[in-house]
């Protein structure tokens, strides 16, 4: 089953390399400094622009090479050709992250005009009504030195609307109210009744970060999907394979575990108590839309709620394999990405069945099973048929991940070693149990290992320095590196699966 090394002790807080006027933030572990610092402070802060998100680093905007830094609602822009405050400028986000979904930017098709409480944007055809324009007018970036904000204030900070307000999906992932500007998206709840709440600003700066450089490799700009509980509660995040663009998923008080990459990158399925036991989610990473895929089977179907764990995705990425404990016992069912069509592949009266992982040309499900009185590793069909012990271990073992080549397998197990307390090691076998190794042999605990989709590397996590981090290694165990460094505990790393 798969193994968590969150609880435990805490570390020193990250150190971070920082100019001498850096601020520096610990929830995402990124500063700000010089001209951007002046600007985020000045002109809203935290609440209009939301935290750092990576460093200040080069970018190519519009074609053009310059300086600037991601935040969760905005990225900044250095321009230093021009004098304070038009020296940091933001860029359109609005308009970039309707050019990634695919919508044109085209005037309101109903006529429009100034009323009282609604006013008409000439220049694009839009209009801006009740809470929208009042949260429109009521900030700003300063620029003339004046009480009040004019109308060149409001628009430096959010550009003009580009969409009439519509429902669409919140950054919450719950349906609201949305209007998109040229540099923000507006979002306002909606109570069961449809009574409007406050309007907000969305996390645009977070979504456009998400789709920038996608490529993967291990001394490059590859990504991985892991738990931290760096903020006090564990959420999901991702994160380059160098350490750098740290990214918060999920934000809920819940507990965010076990990310799963979809086969093209653009979902992540995870498992969340958010309503009590656990459930099966998958948020679209592009707009943001999150999905609850087991709470109504489970509430309506098998008739009593259960805690469903370990989402795996089929190659296609038609299904989603997983562990469920709505049986009584824990089984492995499968189900396809809309939630239904589940079945359960396992059917043991009494045993556990967990940690499935599909192969990568879909034809077998590696999983783990106590049914011989330890936790071993078994394969099956797709359809739960010819379940077949291949890997008979000494005891625990859990984590079954496939090499992109169909032939090999890494797994994390309990290790008994003369003379050292037993442990969790990182192994690799050929997929029939056969040619097994140990790549870790620490003491320590070292466990949920992922292949990198070229095949080349693993990454895992490991207590070995006293608290839960993700470390990265080549498949023979060398050129052991670690990612990151606190604060708080970090485990359970996905791969992104990028094929070079």
């Amino acid at each position: 089953m798969g193994l968590s090394l969150l609880p435990g002790v805490s570390k020193p807080d990250r150190a971070v390399q920082a100019q001498a006027d850096s601020r520096c933030f610990e929830a995402t572990g990124f500063c700000i400094s010089g001209p951007i610092r002046t600007f985020w402070e000045a002109h809203g802060g935290l609440s209009v622009f939301g935290f750092p998100i990576a460093p200040q680093q080069e970018m190519l905007v519009e074609g053009q090479t310059l300086v600037g830094q991601w935040f969760e609602r905005v990225r900044m822009e250095l321009h230093p050709e021009y004098a304070p405050p038009y020296d940091v400028l933001l860029s359109r986000l609005g308009v970039e992250a309707l050019a990634q979904r695919g919508r044109a930017i085209v005037p309101d098709a109903g006529e429009q005009q100034d009323t009282e409480s609604c006013r008409l944007f000439a220049a694009t055809g839009h209009t801006v009504c009740g809470d929208m324009l009042q949260a429109w007018q009521t900030a700003g970036i300063e620029l003339d030195g004046l009480a009040g904000w004019s109308d060149d204030e409001h628009l430096a900070l959010f550009g003009l609307p580009v969409s009439s307000a519509q429902v669409e999906v919140l950054s919450t992932g719950e349906s609201g109210l949305v209007q998109w500007f040229e540099r923000a998206r507006f979002e306002q709840p909606l109570a069961a009744d449809n009574t409007p709440g406050p309007v907000q600003f969305g996390l645009l700066g977070r979504e456009v970060y998400a789709q920038t450089e996608p490529s993967v490799s291990y001394g490059e700009r590859g990504l991985l999907a892991f738990v931290s509980d760096r903020d006090g509660q564990p959420e999901i995040y991702q994160m380059h394979v160098d350490g750098t663009g740290l990214l918060n998923l999920t934000q809920h008080p819940a507990l965010d575990v076990q990310p799963a990459w979809s086969p093209d990158g653009s979902r992540l399925a995870f498992a969340s108590n958010r309503v009590g036991n656990f459930d099966i989610y998958v948020l679209e990473l592009a707009s943001g839309q999150l999905s609850n895929l087991t709470a109504y089977w489970d509430q309506f179907v098998a008739g009593a709620p259960a805690d469903d764990t370990q989402p795996a995705w089929s190659p296609d990425g038609s299904q989603l394999v997983f562990e469920s404990q709505r049986g009584g016992d824990t089984d492995i069912y499968v189900m396809d990405v809309t939630g239904w069509q589940v079945q359960n592949l396992t059917q043991r009266p009494v045993d556990g069945d967990g940690d499935p992982a599909w192969s990568p040309d879909g034809s077998q499900l590696a999983f783990v099973s106590n049914r011989a009185g330890s936790w071993n590793i078994y394969m099956m069909q797709p359809d739960g048929q010819a379940q077949t012990l291949v890997a008979a271990m000494a005891d625990d073992v859990g984590a079954p991940d496939w090499a992109p080549d169909n032939q090999r397998l890494v797994f994390h197990s309990l290790v008994f070693r003369p003379n050292t307390p037993a442990n969790f090691d990182i192994g690799v076998m050929l997929a029939d149990g056969s040619s097994r190794q140990w790549l870790t042999e620490e003491p320590s605990d070292d466990a949920n290992p992922s292949w990198s989709s070229d095949g080349a590397y693993v990454a895992f996590d490991s207590n070995r320095n006293g608290s839960a981090n993700i470390w990265l290694m080549r498949v023979d165990g060398s050129d052991l590196r670690q990612v990151t460094d606190g604060p708080g505990q970090s485990s359970d790393p996905d791969w992104y699966p990028f094929q070079p």
